[in-house]
């Protein structure tokens, strides 16, 4: 957490991989793209999430 956001980062030699949420993990999850690009920054991808509820999930879809 950064000032109360969460904060994804991963490597930019990770080509082709696209950050996803989800509000369950129930019957697979309703994983979907996350909308916001990611900011590049001394060779690390970096997305700032603030949360937007009691939980919530993420993961790197690879190609």
């Amino acid at each position: 957490m950064v000032g109360g956001q969460l904060q994804v980062s991963w490597p930019t030699n990770a080509t082709g991989f696209v950050l996803q949420s989800a509000t369950t993990l129930s019957n697979g999850g309703d994983w979907q793209d996350f909308p916001t690009q990611p900011t590049e920054i001394n060779g690390q991808k970096f997305v700032t999430i603030a949360p937007a509820g009691p939980s919530g999930f993420f993961r790197l879809r690879g190609p």
